[in-house]
């Protein structure tokens, strides 16, 4: 991949590949859906890739799904509000003929609340693509770009410089070839000796060298 683009908004993202700016996008599922119901594109500009079908859902998808957001609440809030919120919040429907509960969800651009899923599988999903740090227990966030990136097998990440390009347009952030395809002796590990407190000594002629 010669350039990566973020555009931090899906629907410029949906424009640009409409507009022959990028050649690939990636947007949450119904969302070409709902810009072409809305007059705003056409379904003629684009083209899945890898689209998954017969499983019954009603818009244009890639990967397996995964849960929603959830919604949660603090030690501080009684058990007590905490059912009377989610008793409110799963009494929605946008296909209600009682208005007072239809309303909410078209204005709210949902369909439902419903009890919550398996989040495990979405953990899985967030570790296998490194997006999730098991030791710090949180996902890098669009500041952490650099830090996200993963070079495979036989590739090395670049300095900070050398990543990100220098014609990027305004509102995007673009990552310009990040790694580089490690060759000898193009790349070496370098070694310094620096000063520390240790005081251990280690008898250099019973060290086995690794093999």
């Amino acid at each position: 991949m010669s350039e990566w683009t973020e555009a931090f908004n899906q629907n410029k993202i949906v424009q640009d590949v409409q507009d022959g700016l990028a050649d690939v996008g990636f947007v949450r599922t119904d969302l070409i859906d709902r810009n072409v119901a809305a007059n705003k594109t056409s379904w003629d500009y684009f083209r899945v890739i890898g689209e998954m079908s017969g499983d019954g859902f009603p818009f244009a998808h890639s990967t397996a799904f995964t849960p929603e957001w959830p919604i949660g609440g603090l030690k501080h809030v009684p058990d007590q509000i905490r059912e009377l919120v989610a008793r409110a919040l799963m009494s929605l429907d946008r296909f209600s003929s009682d208005p007072t509960l239809s309303e909410p969800a078209i204005k709210g651009n949902f369909a439902s609340w419903t009890t919550p899923n398996n989040y495990l599988g979405l953990l899985d999903m967030l570790l296998s693509i490194r997006y999730l740090d098991p030791v710090q227990r949180r996902c890098l966030r669009s500041s952490d770009e650099y830090n996200a990136i993963y070079c495979p097998p036989g590739w090395v990440k670049k300095s900070p410089e050398q990543v990100f390009c220098p014609d990027c347009r305004e509102g995007y952030s673009c990552l310009c070839s990040p790694c580089a395809k490690l060759r000898d002796p193009e790349y070496v590990l370098k070694a310094e000796l620096i000063t520390t407190s240790w005081k251990g000594n280690v008898d250099l002629e019973k060290v086995e060298p690794w093999s």
